[in-house]
């Protein structure tokens, strides 16, 4: 669901400042896309993150298996 910088950090409970720099990265790597509304930058996920979903979620279950491991 698109969300704006303030509402990121409220719902995952991390610091403004850092949701801001993850957005530049995300975005650098072409994974969120921003868009104006009347009052604010609203991300969104792209539609490349949206096609290659599967690999994402593959990745963080291979990422997961090997943190339990530790």
């Amino acid at each position: 669901m698109p969300r704006n910088r303030n509402q990121l950090s409220i719902e995952l409970d991390l610091d403004y400042k850092n949701i801001q720099h993850h957005l530049k990265v995300l975005e650098k790597n072409n994974l969120v896309i921003k868009t104006r509304n009347h009052y604010d930058v609203i991300y969104c996920v792209s539609t490349l993150f949206e096609n290659s979903e599967s690999v994402f979620d593959e990745i963080v279950a291979k990422l997961n298996k090997v943190s339990d491991k530790k």
